[in-house]
């Protein structure tokens, strides 16, 4: 379950959570990690040392500057100079009269000014996150570490390469499955309703299947297995759509490398 978070209160994330730039940030990360990818520094020149960098450190020092948008309506002191700032508007609000028809004539103004308040950041997700990135934000995370296994094995030649990070991501899958099944177990025990604990993600079938039929494959090298229990067919299958997994990461990390997040994938 993604956490929803707008903010501060003086300051809000255009996209209401974290998550979706905390992927910006990993992407690229990897990107940089990938000899394949230039990514453009004009792009994130005031992102810092994203490279080396934890992200909630920095995230901390970077999220108001980089992504949030100014959500508080102040107060102006009197006496102080108000400059022109095309994202604001200065008003001279009467104390007197109908609070219902001074609204309606604050709100007529703001529609004049074409107050855009689905505006972002500085740095904003790309038309369309919402219904893309947003609804399939699982899938973002599971090419995320999948195309982070994919790079250890650059020494590799492409079909080993894939079982490996394969094996890798299901592994750590499983026991993520297992971890969350067992915090269920205790939850319910504890009497917290079904309604209220988060969904177990489970590991997707097809990595389940590959992975198993690798195992086969290795457990029986040099001896006949039936077809019942060592199916290729269904593998290459399997395999392609992992292999679909990884082409789509890497997508998302071309996009980041021009300052693009996620674009098209």
């Amino acid at each position: 379950m993604v956490q929803k978070w707008r903010g501060d209160g003086n300051f809000v994330l255009p996209a209401g959570m974290i998550e979706p730039y905390r992927l910006w940030f990993e992407y690229l990360k990897l990107a940089h990690a990938d000899a394949s990818i230039t990514v453009s520094q004009n792009a994130y020149g005031d992102w810092g040392d994203v490279v080396s960098t934890p992200f909630s450190p920095w995230w901390s020092q970077h999220w108001r500057d980089l992504f949030a948008v100014r959500s508080t309506v102040t107060r102006v002191v009197e006496g102080t100079i108000v400059h022109d700032d095309p994202h604001s508007l200065t008003l001279n609000i009467p104390l007197t009269g109908n609070i219902d028809a001074t609204l309606t004539q604050i709100a007529s103004l703001l529609r004049t000014k074409d107050v855009a308040l689905g505006a972002q950041g500085k740095y904003g997700l790309s038309l369309g996150y919402e219904k893309g990135l947003l609804k399939h934000i699982a899938k973002a995370r599971r090419y995320l570490r999948l195309y982070g296994y994919w790079l250890k094995y650059a020494d590799l030649h492409d079909r080993r390469r894939v079982e490996r990070a394969a094996k890798d991501y299901t592994t750590w899958s499983r026991m993520r499955d297992d971890k969350v099944r067992a915090e269920l177990a205790k939850k319910r025990a504890a009497g917290v309703k079904d309604s209220e604990i988060r969904r177990i993600p489970y590991t997707p079938a097809f990595y389940i299947a590959f992975t198993d039929y690798l195992m086969v494959r290795d457990a029986n090298k040099g001896r006949r297995v039936t077809q019942a229990t060592f199916d290729p067919a269904n593998a290459e299958n399997a395999r392609r759509q992992i292999v679909r997994d990884i082409r789509n990461a890497r997508r998302l990390a071309e996009n980041v490398a021009t300052g693009v997040f996620p674009g098209s994938y």
